[in-house]
């Protein structure tokens, strides 16, 4: 197979080009290490050799910053950054904006300003592109060492019910986790209270609510009493008492969401019904504590005279149809198809072994194996 540019061994000359310019990443002369891997290709392109593309060079670069310890220059602050950012923490503490957040745009203007002038004085330092979520966090935390809280204001009954009426749905399924029930938390607070609440506060008060509820969450770790489960379920696939781990994982996703509505019945807030952690956590889960007891797998059943032979009469389908415009989907229709024909013979085989076993046939027909 022919390597492409970026695979080719990079030459002495080109790594002392490469370590210069990680050397004044360093003494900061860059503001971002994508700055200097910008500059470093363009000085690599001019000297003539292989071309280099920009993730080879900042893969390069980042590899090398590791290895002699430098330090980010994206996390440093300037003193006249900082002050920037004091000023409008200032004015938050001071109540001109509602929140940290709502600073960020005129604070951002500030610094692109103060950025400009800087590069004109000096150009060996170009201007630095601070990311909004670091600009908020900043502003946090010289508001707070002003004094500021997020929590100054108590919530009020409405707003109460408003909240446990979305941490309640969390739990139902209707959002995917919770920084979205918190997003749709903050329009219903603004649309029926006028509340202007901060997404980030809300946010904290609902992960709060919710731990008190103790139910599982799509994406929440497994109880101790949770684990337990998984470690049987596990136990029993690797004695042949499933066909493999993601069965295994189907039927205990089925007892723990037993376990779980019996819970919501008990739970402080009234939940219709619990759908619990998501099939890829708990299969994830039963790997793991396969993994970590060290469990053979599940008995392993091999393909009858049959079986390969549908399958080949499938491989042979797939090679005569692939050419087609749209070949793209033919070969899940390959592998459906044999799923199915498999099925009404009274073989069972998931979509993942038919998969696996079209591709070992259609190696041995080819002469590839």
């Amino acid at each position: 197979m022919k390597r492409g540019p970026s695979f080719v061994r990079w030459r002495p000359e080109e790594l002392r080009v490469l370590n210069r310019h990680l050397s004044a990443l360093a003494r900061r002369e860059f503001g971002s290490m994508p700055a200097a891997a910008r500059a470093c290709r363009a000085e690599l392109a001019r000297r003539g050799g292989p071309p280099r593309t920009l993730l080879a060079v900042s893969s390069r670069m980042f590899e090398y910053s590791v290895l002699r310890g430098l330090s980010w220059p994206r996390i440093w602050w300037s003193p006249t950054e900082l002050s920037v950012v004091r000023r409008y923490a200032r004015a938050v503490v001071r109540g001109k904006y509602p929140s940290a957040r709502a600073a960020v745009p005129d604070c951002q203007r500030a610094l692109a300003r103060l950025e400009r002038l800087v590069g004109r004085r000096a150009q060996w330092r170009p201007a630095v592109s601070r990311p909004d979520y670091s600009v908020e966090d900043q502003m946090r935390q010289a508001a707070h060492a002003l004094g500021w809280s997020r929590q100054r204001y108590a919530w009020s009954p409405a707003e109460d019910r408003v909240l446990l009426r979305h941490v309640r749905w969390l739990f139902e399924g209707r959002f995917r986790d919770a920084p979205e029930a918190a997003a749709a938390c903050k329009r219903a607070l603004e649309r029926l209270l006028s509340s202007s609440r901060t997404a980030y506060g809300i946010l904290l008060r609902l992960k709060t609510e919710a731990a008190r509820v103790h139910l599982p969450r799509r994406f929440s770790p497994l109880s101790p009493a949770a684990l337990e489960t998984v470690v049987r379920y596990a136990r029993a696939a690797s004695r042949g008492e499933y066909p493999g781990w993601k069965e295994a994982a189907r039927a205990c996703r089925v007892e723990l969401r037993k376990s779980a509505a019996a819970e919501a019945r008990r739970s402080s807030v009234p939940v219709r019904r619990v759908v619990g952690q998501s099939l890829h956590t708990i299969y994830t889960q039963v790997l793991d504590a396969a993994h970590r007891l060290k469990l053979p797998g599940p008995r392993r059943v091999l393909w009858t005279p049959t079986e390969l032979r549908v399958c080949a009469s499938w491989v042979r389908w797939y090679d005569r149809h692939r050419i087609a415009p749209l070949r793209r989907g033919f070969w899940k229709a390959t592998v459906d198809g044999l799923q199915e024909e498999l099925e009404n013979l009274g073989s069972r085989r998931s979509f993942g072994a038919c998969e696996y076993q079209l591709r070992k046939v259609r190696r041995r027909l080819h002469g590839m194996a």
